[in-house]
């Protein structure tokens, strides 16, 4: 059952009532702690593929970088985090889902609870065919943060709904793309990839193993700013990562067409990253096994 929650403010869409909340079963509509979440919020989105909850450890690292910029360290261990997200899936199983880590203080009080979401899996199509995206006017206030941004979010949401692309990439003051309103992105130029800087986007958690994935098979990865303009004949195509999309090539800018469906850049990259994730599962898969004895 899906279950829409939250106020005018932010509005989170969960598969049933069931969440850990500081490291405890309860319901989310009793306990009252998806209500009027608001901009101080900080929270991750995992992927649980097939028991295992890709790069859990990168999300954490990235979870308590966020905290801690915002003064609210996170204080639960990496263990009971990897313990609450497997007692959640044992109390609702799925093959493939998408788990929320949030923290956000209620009365003084932080609390920390996992869920599980709704998530939008792009179609098997489109992972030949591309997507469409536009360019979008705006920037994060603080990239490094991943926490509930609200005004920025429901901009975007309403552009997107306006024009029917999938997604957003977000230009700044000075004409350079930073990244997409929930997703990094990549261009192709034919002989390796570019990707705006680490300092001026969130820090992807997919696009991390993009990049070392692409390096491990020779494919050259290069950090550089990249403006809008350079769309028009700088690349043969481009692509998004997120935890949600993988590496998904990108069909169209704006009313401009790209190659990205043609790209051997794009696609070998795509497949380094679908051997990293396969590889991942089948070690979480061990080690699991031979904790468990």
């Amino acid at each position: 059952m899906i279950h829409a929650t939250g106020s005018k403010k932010f509005n989170i869409k969960i598969i049933n009532d069931k969440i850990i909340l500081n490291g405890e079963r309860a319901g989310i509509r009793e306990s009252g702690v998806l209500e009027n979440v608001d901009d101080r919020a900080v929270y991750e989105v995992i992927q649980v593929k097939n028991g295992a909850p890709l790069f859990l450890q990168a999300h954490i690292d990235r979870m308590r970088q966020s905290t801690a910029v915002c003064g609210r360290p996170l204080r639960r261990s990496d263990a009971a985090i990897q313990d609450d997200i497997r007692r959640l899936m044992e109390w609702a199983p799925r093959p493939r889902i998408n788990v929320k880590l949030m923290l956000r203080r209620i009365q003084g009080r932080d609390l920390f609870f996992v869920f599980q979401i709704v998530s939008r899996y792009p179609e098997p199509g489109l992972y030949e065919t591309g997507v469409p995206v536009i360019l979008f006017s705006g920037e994060r206030d603080a990239p490094q943060v991943k926490s509930v941004k609200n005004a920025l979010r429901n901009r975007v949401a309403a552009e997107l709904e306006k024009t029917g692309a999938w997604e957003a990439l977000l230009v700044n003051r000075e004409g350079f793309i930073t990244e997409g309103s929930r997703s990094n992105v990549f261009f192709s130029d034919g002989k390796g990839l570019v990707t705006p800087p680490s300092g001026t986007v969130l820090i992807g958690v997919t696009r991390k193993y993009v990049m070392a994935a692409c390096r491990r098979t020779g494919i050259d990865v290069r950090e550089r700013p990249v403006h809008s303009s350079e769309l028009s004949s700088g690349f043969s195509g481009m692509f998004l990562t997120g935890t949600s999309i993988d590496v998904l090539p990108v069909a169209r800018v704006d009313e401009k067409e790209t190659g990205s469906a043609r790209d051997e850049i794009i696609r070998r990259a795509a497949e380094a990253y679908r051997e990293e994730v396969t590889r991942y599962i089948g070690d979480f898969a061990y080690r699991e096994k031979t904790a468990a004895g």
